[in-house]
């Protein structure tokens, strides 16, 4: 039977956090993640802070990947702008919280986390293979159990040969299987939870510069309180990345079920409110009808083509529109310069309009949607996030800071999977992993 130093369970920045620390110690861990891919599963938009406390120790995301994080990770604007709206109909009432948002703060960068933890998951996966681990993908944990007599914690899979550990970080989220399975907590009430609904909206990275009144290399994150909610409890959201928006929406899972609504109804609401409406605004082009007259290979080559002209309008306009990309593909010789660009899209309307009947409208484009739950840390966190070897993290720690405006989740999901890693580091040096030791250790420690 394979055996090794550690098992971490999901693969989100908490668990990959974890192993990238352990790899960094020298321990051997492998992250088992259900995806087939880290970063399918995640649900994009996001802040990710850097804090500096003035009390206690933090550990922050450059704290394990390294000074050189923020220049070479995919991240999208550093927030330098931050509100509050308060809407009551057609009147809006808008507080600029900037300086809240930089108190004791490092910096806030909006991210995508689709692509984030694929940098991350590469990054700590170089450093687990040097120590005998790495990550497995496409694995799905459906038991682990213990033999206190041997001091064996065996991990069983759907897709592996079970194999022995002596540590585990479970890191698999708000409906954490492995909480379940060890019956370490039951599972969150409503009340306990928030629900998350989002959606990424594209928009060219210079119209958003102009839009929300930002440079290239800032951002701008807005929160919405008010009639947008339906009269549910929750607020909405919207962060500028570099050329799309992270919109939506985190509302009181049980006030929706009070009043039952779907979370696309209350995603819907918000993006056609008339303040946010005004934000995500762009210019869209829209299909003519084609002559039903026509043979049908005929109109198929017409979807064709119309399809495939609106593909590269959009192309040339995202870089008509973006002074980064513009000058790029200028150097690299696609275009030799801006007038040419904008020649070409001025071509492209043209035909679009006269050969296919395309007109354009003002609405928004809408690039992906997803809803999530999240754990409301003031209700639902762990007392003790441990259960014999294994120590929780995250959201599968019910962790997570949802005060007000201030929303904080990666941070501290990082945190936490660094303060698991050095817990039980400290336990292989000593082969010491009693709940006393290793997970008494732990919760102390995410309690400074």
């Amino acid at each position: 039977m394979e055996k090794y130093d550690v098992a971490i369970i999901g693969g989100g920045s908490a668990g990959l956090a974890a192993l990238k620390q352990l790899s960094t110690l020298g321990k051997q861990a492998v992250l088992l993640e259900a995806g087939e891919k880290v970063g399918v599963k995640n649900i994009s938009g996001g802040i990710l802070y850097s804090k500096k406390p003035n009390k206690g120790r933090v550990y922050n995301v450059e704290d394990i990947y390294g000074q050189s994080f923020v220049s070479e990770a995919p991240l999208q604007r550093k927030i330098t702008k931050y509100f509050l709206h308060a809407t009551s109909k057609d009147k809006v009432f808008s507080m600029d919280l900037t300086a809240a948002h930089e108190y004791q703060s490092n910096f806030g960068y909006s991210v995508l986390m689709n692509e984030l933890n694929a940098w991350f998951a590469q990054s700590a996966d170089e450093s687990a293979q040097k120590c005998g681990g790495g990550i497995v993908p496409g694995v799905h944990v459906n038991d682990i159990s213990w033999d206190a007599e041997k001091e064996r914690t065996t991990i069983q899979t759907d897709e592996l040969d079970e194999f022995q550990v002596k540590a585990v970080i479970a890191a698999d989220g708000v409906n954490s299987e492995v909480a379940q399975i060890t019956r370490a907590r039951p599972k969150f009430s409503a009340v306990q939870l928030y629900q998350g609904v989002k959606a990424i909206v594209k928009l060219p990275e210079d119209v958003i510069n102009e839009t929300f009144t930002i440079g290239a290399d800032s951002g701008a994150a807005h929160l919405f309180a008010g009639d947008i909610t339906l009269n549910h409890l929750g607020g909405g959201f919207l962060y500028t990345n570099r050329d799309t928006l992270s919109v939506g929406a985190v509302y009181h899972f049980d006030s929706l079920l009070d009043s039952p609504t779907e979370p696309n109804t209350l995603l819907d609401a918000l993006l056609k409110n008339p303040m946010i409406t005004e934000l995500i605004k762009d210019e869209v082009p829209v299909k003519g009808e084609i002559d039903k007259t026509l043979e049908k290979e005929k109109q198929m080559q017409i979807r064709f083509a119309v399809t495939k002209l609106i593909k590269t309008w959009y192309e040339i306009r995202d870089v008509y529109l973006s002074s980064s990309r513009m000058k790029e593909m200028i150097k690299a010789g696609k275009f030799n310069s801006e007038d040419e660009i904008k020649s070409k899209l001025s071509e492209l309307r043209e035909k679009m309009s006269s050969e296919y009947g395309i007109t354009f409208k003002t609405d928004y484009v809408e690039d992906e949607y997803g809803a999530k739950l999240i754990p409301d840390g003031k209700r639902c966190r762990m007392k003790r996030p441990y259960h014999n070897n294994v120590l929780f993290v995250g959201d599968a720690a019910g962790r997570g800071i949802f005060v007000g405006p201030r929303i904080e989740g990666l941070n501290v999901g990082i945190d936490d999977g660094v303060r698991a890693a050095n817990a039980i580091a400290r336990a292989l040096e000593k082969n010491n992993f009693s709940q006393g030791y290793l997970g008494e250790y732990y919760t102390k420690s995410i309690e400074e």
